[in-house]
């Protein structure tokens, strides 16, 4: 708090959360590459923009590309609930909605040191240093709805949650040889949302208890207007590095909606309870990336050296008409990779029993049975052409599971010191991004993540032995072995470059 950091240009709704629309794609940019991606026309390509186009298009980027010092203030919040029940006859209504904000700021510094062998053993190979302040704006509100009467409930429970990250991030690389050192520097802001629904219920038919629930979630995440760009080492210091790749506009929106739908139903016969369901989960998930960077056509009357926002500024967008020999020119650099689209369908069926044998040796015992489908394509959105790739992982599982629970205390208490041992078969399914070959650069490891859609589910086998004492009310002791086997572990490798 009051410290001072640099920071990047922020919008007039930013403090409560709200800067999507401040930073969105210009309309007419956005209008024109809805059919062809920024390119420049040529007489080899089917689309493509002329040269006043693509000025036009070039100067109507923001020149948000700075860091401005920036006295961070004290972070901020609040929060507020009310909440109560009333009965209407024989039934007992109820209801609980709360608000929460805050509004707060942290640096993160660290370095990385990277090292070769050399001559004399290790030498330093490069060392990245990194400081990134970030702005972090939480907004949620609840609302819970129910009613109870005799024999069952019904209740509904909605939640509206939003985060919002503002950050500045500078890296500088360091080469020992002095000949490749870096600055780099990325502004960002990230919005995130989930609105989340679910009514569930629960009616007895005397001794047969029947549940039901729905859930619905729908997730969005928008990341507006990330700036990427880098300096590198040069005779006179540091320039701002000419290749496209290294100064890029990034505008990124994913939605995903899931909907689940379960019953349940429990049966009491001879002294034990039999439970069983169903379910049904159905999920969607688009995500795309647009790519954009300003191409140096020559850099001769362009000071590369002078900060970033006196170089990308109109005078230097677009040729001039009498041949300016240096100038830059927008260009779109979506690639095959940065675009997914996917699904999941699931459905489930289980059936358990619980069973007290005697009064000291009881049996919870049961099974699932899984198939799911997931289907996840990664493709290159104006190639219609090209051929996407597609992870497409259909799997039939069988999920058995048993605990057994012996009491050893004294006869008048089994349930002082216990004795459990548990089996249980689960699995760990890819996400949708462990099955894209969409990528993303982490600049703490320096690595290009990327995803596998050759990956399979993993099944885990679990095994559980455990004592238990509860030597008065409130107080426990317990001692625990496992062990667990993994079969298809999805795992982090890393693919070296030829």
């Amino acid at each position: 708090t009051f410290t001072q950091q640099r920071f990047g240009d922020t919008g007039p709704n930013d403090w409560f959360g709200f800067g999507d629309d401040y930073r969105a794609l210009p309309g007419p940019l956005a209008a024109a590459s809805e059919e062809n991606a920024i390119k420049a026309g040529g007489i080899f390509s089917d689309g493509g923009y002329d040269a006043d186009e693509l000025e036009a298009f070039g100067e109507m980027i923001s020149n948000r590309w700075g860091l401005e010092p920036r006295t961070l203030p004290p972070d901020f919040g609040l929060s507020a609930s009310a909440g109560g029940r009333i009965p209407i006859g024989e039934v007992e209504i109820g209801a609980l909605a709360g608000f929460v904000f805050s509004n707060g700021w942290s640096i993160d510094e660290g370095f990385q040191t990277l090292y070769s062998q050399g001559d004399e053993g290790l030498e330093e190979k490069r060392r990245t240093t990194f400081v990134e302040t970030q702005n972090r704006i939480r907004l949620g509100s609840a609302l819970a709805l129910g009613g109870e009467w005799e024999t069952g409930k019904i209740t509904s429970t909605t939640l509206l949650m939003r985060s919002s990250t503002g950050t500045a991030l500078i890296f500088d690389a360091d080469d020992p040889t002095g000949s490749n050192d870096t600055s780099n520097v990325r502004i960002g802001w990230e919005e995130q949302q989930l609105l989340f629904e679910q009514v569930s219920a629960e009616i007895g038919f005397g001794e047969v208890q029947l549940a039901a629930r729905y859930a619905g979630a729908l997730a969005v995440r928008h990341e507006p207007d990330r700036r990427d760009y880098t300096y590198i080492d040069a005779e006179d210091g540091l320039v701002l590095s000419q290749r496209g790749s290294w100064s890029q506009i990034l505008y990124t929106d994913l939605a995903d909606t899931t909907h689940d739908v379960a019953v349940d139903l429990t049966v009491p016969i001879f002294g034990a309870s039999v439970k069983g369901g169903g379910l049904r989960v159905v999920r969607h998930r688009e995500s795309t990336t647009r790519r954009f960077g300003y191409q140096f056509q020559g850099s001769e009357g362009i000071d590369l050296g002078a900060p970033i926002e006196d170089v990308i500024v109109p005078e230097n967008i677009g040729a001039e008409e009498d041949g300016d020999p240096g100038y830059l020119e927008l260009e779109e650099n979506t690639t095959s990779s940065d675009d997914y689209a996917a699904d999941q369908q699931l459905v489930a069926g289980y059936l358990m029993g619980d069973i007290p044998w005697t009064e000291r040796f009881k049996t919870l015992i049961g099974a699932r049975v899984e198939r799911s489908t997931q289907k996840v394509t990664t493709f290159e959105l104006f190639d219609t052409n090209q051929t996407p790739v597609v992870a497409d992982l259909t799997t039939t599982d069988l999920l058995p599971a048993a605990t057994m629970t012996l009491g050893i205390g004294p006869a008048e208490e089994t349930e002082r010191m216990l004795v459990r041992f548990g089996y249980g078969r689960t699995l760990s399914r890819p996400e949708f991004r462990e099955l894209s070959q969409v990528s993303f650069y982490d600049y703490r490891s320096g690595r290009l993540l990327f995803g596998n859609p050759d990956l399979e589910r993993a099944t885990i086998e679990n095994l559980d032995l455990r004592w238990e004492w509860y030597p008065r009310d409130g107080e426990s002791l317990s001692a625990g072995l496992f062990y667990k086997y993994f079969d298809q572990p999805i795992e982090s490798v890393i693919a070296v470059s030829a």
